[in-house]
């Protein structure tokens, strides 16, 4: 959990900072390289006061992670006690997704 520990806590550096940007790009630049286990950690550390963050982690994670990725990061998110996450990070991968005929 160390990898979600250090995205969470950088992040928030960043944003108390004013380097909002920065905070983002370091999300879309890390978000792959987390397991589907240490994304869901991210985001719930970030629902302790950066929501925000924690929204964006969400959006990024639900538009570009496969959708394996995906449904393991919402299956952690709701054995952590955060099933509007879950669903959230589901709506952001429906809404990514190409529509179906």
């Amino acid at each position: 959990m160390a990898a979600a520990q250090q995205l969470a806590a950088t992040t928030a550096a960043l944003r108390g900072s004013g380097q909002i940007g920065h905070a983002v790009a370091l999300i879309q630049d890390t978000s792959a390289s987390l397991s589907p286990l240490e994304s869901a950690a991210a985001i719930a550390l970030l629902r302790d006061g950066q929501d925000d963050l924690a929204d964006t982690v969400i959006g990024i994670n639900g538009r570009s992670r496969a959708e394996g990725d995906v449904m393991r990061i919402a299956v952690e998110l709701h054995a952590l006690g955060l099933p509007d996450d879950a669903g959230a990070i589901l709506r952001a991968a429906l809404a990514h997704m190409p529509a179906q005929t």
